[in-house]
């Protein structure tokens, strides 16, 4: 415990990065939310990427309980084999039931948690390669933010 202590003392600027990092990820969400009315939030999903509609709708499958995932729209086609296999949207229907979530909240939620540990383990990489803290902030900052730009 005194180690952890120690290593976070040290490299506090990196979880604060993280941090912001994670926030940039999920700000569109939460300005969304707080341009619809706020606490008058009636559940209407802002998607950011043409993609997203598709994968929330077979994650949405599994955690209804069709865990074929082979056409997640038409109803006389969901006992056919899939063409596509759906690990990732399993995984988050899973992670969404364990946690008590929708699963677009867990989408949401892993828009903020994944970054951020992507950071800190970029982090620790450059850190251990250069042993210089500027440039191990700076790295992931430009890996992770500038593929968005």
């Amino acid at each position: 415990m005194q180690k952890i202590k120690l290593l976070l003392q040290e490299h506090y600027i990196a979880v604060i990065f993280a941090v912001l990092v994670g926030l940039m990820m999920v700000w569109p969400y939460i300005y969304f939310i707080y341009q619809s009315g706020g606490d008058q939030y009636q559940g209407i999903n802002f998607i950011a990427s043409e993609g997203e509609t598709y994968y929330f709708t077979r994650a949405k499958e599994v955690y209804d309980g069709y865990l074929k995932i082979s056409n997640p729209i038409h109803y006389e086609y969901k006992d056919s084999p899939y063409t596509q296999p759906g690990l990732g949207e399993a995984t988050m229907a899973v992670m969404a039931r364990i946690f008590h979530l929708d699963v677009y909240q867990i989408f949401w939620l892993s828009d903020f948690i994944l970054p951020f540990l992507l950071f800190l383990v970029l982090y620790w990489l450059c850190f251990q390669i250069t042993r210089s803290k500027l440039v191990s902030l700076l790295i992931p900052w430009f890996i992770i933010l500038g593929s968005n730009f």
